[in-house]
């Protein structure tokens, strides 16, 4: 692929992943009875493998384009400015903890710190700016930094990727004129609840809370 055609690819790669979410929407699929949440979403955020290619390939070219914004998931302005302003999660800690504690492994260990850490980071960014901020990318964004292992981890529904996703949950809803997400915030972290037990449930607090608070969209 020449560099003049990286533009439109990345374009395609993302207007691809937004189908994906926009599917469940559209065509109602969470109603059968065999629809599986968690399966689907995963599919639909390893859309995002064609935009890390772009982007990593070509990142000098898009970065002259106007798709220079939507590839910059932070800037160190920006979470410079976070640390000082006090927003932190205070159960942050936790989480963190709940990963050391559930998988030892180091690499799959530190692929789900990681992941954790930027959708919390994240997460403050966005609930930080107006609703109307025009870097609500930063929730497409977030997929892209996941390591091979997180993705592991996700396809076999272990506890601790199901973790992290319920908090991908609850950013979905920080947006709520992103139709595509309109039915995935309850619908994902449902299942995720029925999926771990009591000992996660103090974990999945403030996520449910987010996602039962959010306004409902026609």
């Amino acid at each position: 692929m020449t560099a003049n055609l990286c533009i439109p690819v990345f374009a395609f790669a993302g207007l691809s992943m937004v189908y994906a979410f926009a599917e469940l929407v559209a065509l109602n699929d969470g109603d059968e009875q065999n629809f599986d949440p968690i399966r689907h979403i995963t599919q639909c955020l390893q859309q995002n493998f064609g935009i890390n290619t772009v982007v990593h390939t070509y990142k000098q070219d898009i970065q002259k384009s106007w798709a220079s914004e939507l590839i910059n998931i932070n800037s160190d302005e920006e979470f410079d400015r976070l640390s000082s302003s006090g927003l932190v999660f205070a159960h942050a800690a936790t989480l963190h903890s709940l990963i050391d504690t559930h998988e030892q492994r180091p690499q799959w260990n530190s692929a789900c710190h990681d992941a954790l850490s930027v959708l919390l980071q994240t997460l403050q960014i966005l609930m930080w700016r107006e609703e109307d901020h025009y870097t609500f990318h930063l929730i497409n964004a977030w997929p892209s930094v996941l390591k091979p292992e997180f993705w592991q981890l996700l396809e076999a529904k272990a506890p601790v990727a199901l973790l992290v996703l319920s908090y991908f949950a609850a950013l979905m809803t920080m947006r709520p004129k992103l139709w595509w997400f309109r039915l995935w915030p309850k619908l994902l972290f449902d299942q995720i609840e029925q999926c771990l037990d009591v000992e996660w449930q103090d974990a999945l607090a403030w996520p449910k809370a987010v996602i039962n608070a959010a306004p409902t969209l026609p």
